[in-house]
């Protein structure tokens, strides 16, 4: 059997096959983007409605708390076995059916008449949202190469802040203007028709369309295809969780997580009942939150690729730092100082986006090609645990003690981060070894 690197022709690539590698490269691209941003349509809605549902349920914050806290454990589990499938099913095929199983079961908790039955379908809409982003952690690796793929990554995960911002803005006027249950069943039948779109615009990797590895398109190295193996969940399992760096990339993303789904599960909440914004503005706000992360994420991926040469954690560990900062200002900033308000979820979401979207490039450079998928969604497991954490806690927390206590807890969770960051940084090598040293070595 011929290798990609036999089968491939120079004269048919300076022929066209050039042109036609880009055209796919930039048609997944738009594809991942556009299907994962519909993702986020069928999941975040729940934030902006918890509101009205806590109040036509008479529901506690603890008791939401639960729903964010089981959601977000079904999440994590189901990313660690969705990554491992990703890894053997076409994405073509896989990223187009969670999004319809996704949005059949949000369209169902619009027409449910219990908080029992929307909690239930919320939690099980938890796995099918776990199949949307690790076939793109998949596509990511097999379609863009080393050297591009912080920027690469960064600009396919605007989807997140590109899908949140849309649900939170519209959300608002959309329950103002019919009901909450609305919220859930527009953006149903809006995915549904998204998920046919993905399935006619996605393909697997390079191979499938006959053009070579992306390795010889971009003239780096690659191993003989013949070596790829195929490794047992298990065995896989084992082998990411002896990797030193991405063991400390799990605990960093985990606290990270606290602070990103915390701050947006929980940000119509507070800004209504801590700051004194009405619906509108909450929405609003918190929609400033997704559009900075836009920025950060891009800015994030093409600065960690020109000027920190791939070097991700670093970058991570600022970011970390200055967003702790800015929620500390957020806490003491007085009640109805909207401008200011702004301005620090800004700084929050911009920073906190950048580091999430590095953390999750780092988790497959550190990894082989083979289980990038798994490395991405173990990355997610901690990630959700985080997540989890800051639902049920958060709630407990804020139930006791207040608004400004949640905060500090989300503060401490940023700083955990950081010192988790700065365990595979070049930070600690530069004070282990010296700064002159270091600088000679770089």
């Amino acid at each position: 059997m011929k290798t990609h690197i036999q089968r491939f022709s120079f004269i048919n690539y300076f022929k066209g096959e050039n042109k036609n590698y880009s055209y796919w490269r930039n048609r997944i691209m738009l594809t991942l983007i556009i299907g994962y941003a519909s993702y986020y349509l069928v999941r975040m809605n729940f934030a902006i409605a918890v509101p009205f549902i806590k109040t036509e349920f008479s529901l506690t914050n603890y008791e939401v708390g639960w729903i964010f806290t089981l959601h977000s454990l079904l999440y994590g589990i189901g990313k660690l076995f969705n990554g491992y499938l990703s890894d053997r099913i076409n994405p073509r095929i896989f990223m187009p059916i969670g999004l319809l199983l996704s949005a059949t079961v949000t369209g169902l908790m619009g027409l449910s008449t219990s908080f029992l039955c929307i909690g239930a379908l919320y939690i099980l809409n938890a796995y099918f949202q776990s199949m949307g982003f690790p076939p793109i952690a998949r596509s990511m690796v097999t379609w863009f190469s080393k050297k591009e793929r912080g920027s690469k990554w960064a600009l396919c995960s605007t989807s997140h802040q590109i899908g949140g911002a849309i649900i939170m803005l519209f959300g608002g006027a959309i329950i103002h203007y019919w009901n909450w249950r609305m919220i859930f069943i527009l953006p149903a039948i809006f995915t549904t028709c998204i998920a046919i779109y993905l399935f006619n615009r996605l393909r697997g990797d390079p191979a499938t369309l006959g053009l070579p590895p992306i390795e010889i398109y971009k003239d780096e190295s690659l191993r003989n295809p013949n070596e790829s193996k195929r490794v047992t969940f298990r065995t896989a399992l084992n082998a990411l969780m002896k990797t030193r760096s991405l063991r400390y990339l799990c605990i960093a993303n985990m606290c990270l997580y606290v602070v990103r789904m915390g701050v947006f599960n929980w940000a119509p909440s507070f800004l209504m009942e801590f700051k004194g914004s009405n619906l509108i503005l909450a929405g609003g706000q918190t929609a400033i939150y997704e559009i900075a992360g836009l920025f950060g994420t891009i800015a994030a991926g093409v600065i960690s690729d020109k000027y920190f040469k791939g070097e991700r954690s670093t970058f991570c560990l600022l970011s970390m730092v200055i967003l702790t900062i800015a929620l500390g200002l957020f806490i003491v900033s007085k009640p109805g100082n909207v401008l200011f308000d702004t301005l620090f979820i800004f700084i929050i979401g911009a920073f906190i986006y950048s580091a999430q979207v590095l953390a999750g490039i780092a988790s497959v450079e550190v990894s082989d090609k083979e289980v990038a998928g798994m490395a991405n969604g173990l990355l997610g497991v901690f990630g959700n645990i985080g997540t989890a954490i800051s639902g049920l806690l958060v709630g407990v927390i804020v139930g006791r003690f207040g608004w400004n206590a949640g905060l500090i807890f989300f503060m401490l969770a940023g700083i955990v981060s950081a010192w988790s960051f700065y365990q595979i940084s070049q930070f600690k090598n530069i004070f282990r070894i010296g700064v002159s040293k270091w600088v000679k070595q770089n």
